[in-house]
């Protein structure tokens, strides 16, 4: 299946170059090559949003250090730590068998203004979905589906396990 898909996590810098510390990056290191596009989710302001990567090396296990173009700087690494980095491209087989954010199901769903939703109960990101949607188990209503996407993303607390999302009104109510 060719698109975007979750490849590793930023979980900080090495250097002063701008080199990427990547954790949970096993995807990343079975389909990352040099050109390939790299995106990073959630956006964050005066970080760069896509790159191309360069060069990167196993570091550990299920980690690598990356080189990734349009990361010009420690400073620009360090905006991005906690970010998902996804990549571009043909899923492999066994990529394919695993649900992009997958990571996320058992994490607190928290809406900045409203506090506390519920508990992400499951990620749908098949291949008919534009954008993968969760599902969120709530305590006092029904399970409420939501747009995993970029403009609702505030932040993820990766230490609390926590999403923390801007979710407009009425959302819930569907």
């Amino acid at each position: 299946m060719h698109g975007w898909y979750a490849a590793a996590r930023v979980a900080g810098t090495k250097g002063l170059e701008g080199k990427l510390r990547l954790a949970d990056a096993s995807a990343f290191l079975r389909s990352a090559h040099p050109g390939v596009q790299a995106a990073f989710v959630p956006p964050r302001e005066d970080a760069p949003r896509f790159a191309s990567v360069d060069a990167f090396e196993e570091d550990g296990p299920d980690g690598c250090i990356a080189v990734l173009g349009g990361v010009a700087d420690r400073s620009a690494a360090e905006l991005l730590s906690g970010c998902m980095v996804l990549l571009e491209g043909e899923a492999s087989e066994e990529e394919g068998d695993t649900v992009p954010f997958s990571g996320i199901v058992g994490f607190i769903v928290e809406d900045a203004d409203a506090g506390e939703v519920g508990v992400v109960e499951a990620v749908d990101a098949g291949p008919d979905r534009v954008q993968p949607l969760i599902t969120v188990a709530r305590t006092n209503a029904p399970s409420a589906l939501i747009p995993l996407v970029d403009d609702l993303i505030v932040s993820i607390d990766e230490a609390r396990q926590c999403l923390i999302m801007r979710l407009p009104s009425g959302l819930l109510d569907i």
